[in-house]
């Protein structure tokens, strides 16, 4: 006899509740950083996208991008007309309307932003004056600048003022014998006072507050860019940014402010430089955020310095006093720290696994296409194949992993990559390319993919793909034998419970079906029972509990056997006992 048990839920990561009363590959030397970052509109206007510059930086050079705001999948490109400097340029912006209107914005802020409220930036359904944006790249670029995108007479310009958020550097000194394994290794991070768009007058520049989170991690565990988003306080199961790692303040405050010399060039004493972490291994992961504030203490009144240079516990007043024209200033009666700016985090990975880039952005016939790396990462050697369609004048380097050339025709063209290395097992991702004709304007189209998480077998998606904006997309969940279906989340939160999910699309979106396996019980004879659950659910652990209280779950030792294609716990002790399987 089989008895199906309803489970108790206890949330995604549990399967199911119930009570009982009876040869090493060759590793590439390559490393990767990921910057993904909350930032305020302090525009004073509603802005239409965002433009990150990477200088020292080709279009090849880009890994990845965050794609999951207002704007959508950014267009990258490449100015190589300086020939001592070449730049990149990651931009993300509205389309029109056809009555002129802009398809998108971020608002203004209605009030001060805290950082706690930084993840709701990372919700497209919300606009309540920030966003969220992200890039990766396998290089150091010499310079990195954000802006605003700001409507002038019907185009998008840069703001006036370059967004007070630093972009980090890792400084990494590979262990001995190059790669992972060896002593030695170890990475510094830092990050330096951006500089004014325009020239200045005074000595110093625009002074800001910023203060160093860390964490490092040992794990097999991939970051991805949108895991690096601000902590949710409402969710105690919320990582984000920190890897699943206990977070550990390293600077609560510092000072920053570029200091210019005779010349007008900016001196480099002032970046804030953290501590070195030890990378001896290769499965550390090093993830930072830093959190930015206006400085709003005051500025020595010739050269613009900022006099303040410690805040009091209270974290929003000074400490001591100055002088400004023989007049003695209590620096604990001043509000030295204003408006929270925007958050930035950044993982730091030795050797990152094989991955593929989540979009591609549209194209234009007879347009040149900017290098697109698409397969990047991993073990080598690697292999990457391509199936499906691509426009004419356009080709996928399966050695190089860039997708590149110029469209000679107009359509939306469906392909696939594939692509392996000794470590990975095959990873495939479909894209679609839309190619627009000269001069056409389109509607805005958005990525709906509907995803089963890297090694769960526990049933297959359908539907999503590229939607027009306002229409419905469409996507389906079907569950294996021995699971079921529970939830569509997206970031980690419940979107929909049922497995058939229809909804407008508005923005990009990337929903994740949880299965869980069912357990079952089998009773043998007399009181004796037997639980089974599907093999090849290896990522669940059987846990028990001889209640429900909290704290009271603990790892089952009970010996489990596999055979039939299922795991067993042939004979499970009488007395009042509670069982569930939980993905760690």
């Amino acid at each position: 006899m089989k008895m199906k048990m309803n489970p108790i839920p206890q949330g995604l990561g549990l399967a199911c509740l119930f009570a009982l009363l009876a040869p090493a590959p060759v590793r590439a030397v390559s490393y990767g950083t990921l910057c993904n970052f909350d930032t305020v509109n302090d525009s004073g206007e509603q802005t239409h996208g965002f433009e990150i510059e990477l200088e020292g930086c080709h279009s090849s050079d880009v890994l990845g991008t965050y794609d999951y705001n207002h704007y959508g999948t950014p267009r990258i490109s490449e100015d190589s007309s300086d020939p001592l400097v070449v730049r990149c340029f990651v931009r993300w912006e509205a389309k029109k309307n056809p009555d002129g209107s802009w398809t998108a914005y971020t608002a203004v802020p209605a009030g001060q932003i805290n950082p706690t409220d930084g993840h709701q930036f990372t919700n497209p359904a919300v606009n309540f004056g920030g966003e969220h944006f992200g890039v990766s790249y396998r290089i150091t670029p010499t310079k990195v600048r954000y802006f605003w995108l700001v409507d002038r007479g019907g185009e998008l310009v840069r703001g006036p003022e370059e967004v007070q958020i630093s972009a980090p550097v890792f400084n990494y000194n590979p262990p001995a014998g190059g790669g992972g394994g060896g002593a030695g290794g170890g990475v510094i991070a830092e990050i330096e006072p951006p500089e004014p768009a325009e020239a200045v007058f005074n000595r110093f520049g625009k002074p800001l507050w910023v203060r160093s989170i860390k964490t490092k991690t040992h794990s097999e565990r991939k970051v991805e860019l949108r895991d690096l988003r601000s902590d949710d306080p409402e969710d105690e199961n919320d990582d984000s940014w920190r890897n699943g790692a206990e977070e550990e303040v390293e600077i609560e405050w510092h000072l920053m402010q570029v200091e210019y010399d005779e010349a007008g060039q900016p001196k480099r004493d002032e970046a804030l430089e953290g501590n070195e972490e030890d990378l001896a291994d290769e499965d550390e992961i090093v993830t930072r955020r830093w959190e930015f504030f206006e400085y709003t203490g005051p500025l020595h009144p010739e050269d613009g310095e900022a006099l303040a240079d410690e805040v009091a516990p209270d974290d929003l007043h000074g400490v001591g006093t100055v002088m400004i024209d023989d007049v003695e200033i209590d620096l604990s009666a001043e509000e030295v720290v204003g408006g929270y700016l925007g958050a930035q985090m950044a993982a730091f990975e030795v050797n990152p696994s094989l991955f593929l880039c989540d979009h591609v952005q549209e194209g234009e016939k007879g347009v040149a296409y900017p290098d697109r790396t698409v397969v990047a990462g991993g073990d080598l050697p690697w292999s990457a194949t391509i199936s499906g369609d691509l426009p004419a004048g356009m080709d996928f380097n399966p050695a190089t992993g860039i997708l590149s050339g110029t469209p000679e025709e107009a359509g939306v063209f469906e392909f696939a990559i594939e692509a392996t290395d000794p470590a990975t097992p095959a990873v495939t991702k479909a894209y679609q390319l839309v190619i627009a004709d000269v001069a056409a304007v389109g509607p805005p189209t958005w990525t709906v993919e509907p995803v089963v998480p890297v090694g769960d077998a526990g049933g297959t998606v359908s539907g999503g793909g590229l939607v027009i904006d306002g229409s419905d997309a469409v996507i389906e969940a079907t569950a294996a034998a021995g699971y079921r279906f529970v939830a569509w989340t997206e970031m980690g939160a419940v979107v929909s419970n049922s497995a058939l999910f229809s909804f407008p699309a508005t923005f990009n979106r990337q929903l994740v079906a949880e299965f869980h396996p069912v357990m079952e019980v089998v009773a043998t004879s007399g009181s004796a029972y037997r639980i089974e659950w599907p093999a090849n659910a290896s990522d669940w652990v059987l846990e028990e509990s001889t209640s429900l209280a909290d704290g009271a779950w603990v790892p089952s030792t009970l010996p489990v056997v596999e055979a039939d294609g299922l795991k067993k716990v042939e004979s499970v002790p009488a007395g009042p006992r509670f069982f569930r399987l939980r993905r760690p």
